[in-house]
């Protein structure tokens, strides 16, 4: 049924993608659910925190959720939209020594983090090089997503970053 929802062809590539998402917070939820949605292969969900009331006004969450971690939460939330999406859920904060382990077989990244310390941890991780939008030297794309940081203080949405805009965030 996935292929229905689909142009001829469409579906036999985004079946196989395998798409990391750090951070589970507004954004990256809502991320999440859309890609499962689509029919994405595999996602590889990435949170070091817990559902709490004040999330649910803005996440993806429901109430009895309250207390579980969120990759659980969303696990199980993902599984209902699309029960054939495979899902790699890691209870761990993201850090430089352990982003090449958890985004090894990854194809893009979808980095949905709160703060500007957190994005710049991301891209300048152990083994990192930034060249041309990618965040290691496999060529690994990174796709930053913000509502409150934005690297030309323009407006929030979704951003590929440009080499020279990496050191905006070093400082």
């Amino acid at each position: 049924f996935m292929m229905a929802r689909h142009t001829p062809g469409v579906h036999q590539k985004i079946k196989k993608a395998v798409v990391g998402i750090p951070g589970l917070g507004g954004l990256g939820s809502t991320v999440a659910i859309a890609l499962a949605r689509v029919g994405v292969g595999k996602l590889i969900l990435v949170d070091f925190d817990v559902v709490e009331p004040s999330n649910l006004n803005r996440q993806q969450y429901f109430l009895h959720q309250i207390g579980m971690p969120k990759v659980e939460a969303l696990q199980a939330i993902l599984s209902k939209i699309t029960p054939m999406l495979s899902i790699q859920c890691y209870n761990e904060r993201l850090e430089r020594e352990n982003v090449e382990r958890i985004f090894r077989d990854a194809d893009v990244v979808v980095e949905a983090f709160d703060r500007a310390e957190e994005k710049a941890m991301l891209i300048n991780a152990e083994g990192a090089r930034v060249a041309a939008g990618t965040v290691n030297e496999a060529g690994l794309p990174l796709i930053h997503i913000s509502t409150d940081y934005v690297f030309d203080g323009s407006r929030a949405g979704a951003y590929v970053a440009k080499p020279e805009e990496v050191d905006d965030l070093r400082n």
